[in-house]
């Protein structure tokens, strides 16, 4: 599995959080959905390039000293976002740290949607 991570400083916050993505991924005019990270099921390959591409966010701002400015930086310092590429299947997973965002497509053979449950 490969998975592509990217990296873009905010330029304008009127831009929308899916233009941005877009624009980071090079994805054009793709349709993008926000899915709820308790409904996604991923692979344990995807699983693993996360925990993988996280641990590599975390040792780059701290190289960079910015937890000094977030006293406890850590994975629970990024914001998560999750979106369903309509054209192609695959998943964007982005974390917002700051003024950056890194996003990670995972594609569509790695993840689902959850069985719903109704009580």
């Amino acid at each position: 599995m490969q998975l592509h991570t990217t990296s873009t400083a905010r330029q304008v916050r009127v831009q929308s959080l899916e233009s941005r993505i877009a624009d980071a991924l090079d994805l054009g005019d793709a349709t993008l959905h926000r899915v709820d990270f308790d409904d996604l099921f991923l692979s344990e390959a995807a699983m693993k390039a996360l925990h993988h591409i996280g641990d590599l966010i975390v040792k780059h701002y701290r190289r960079e000293g910015r937890e000094a400015k977030s006293h406890d930086f850590s994975l629970h310092s990024l914001t998560m976002h999750a979106h369903w590429v309509e054209q192609s299947g695959n998943l964007i997973i982005c974390a917002e740290y700051g003024e950056d965002i890194h996003c990670v497509q995972v594609p569509a053979r790695h993840w689902t949607l959850r069985n719903a449950k109704f009580h």
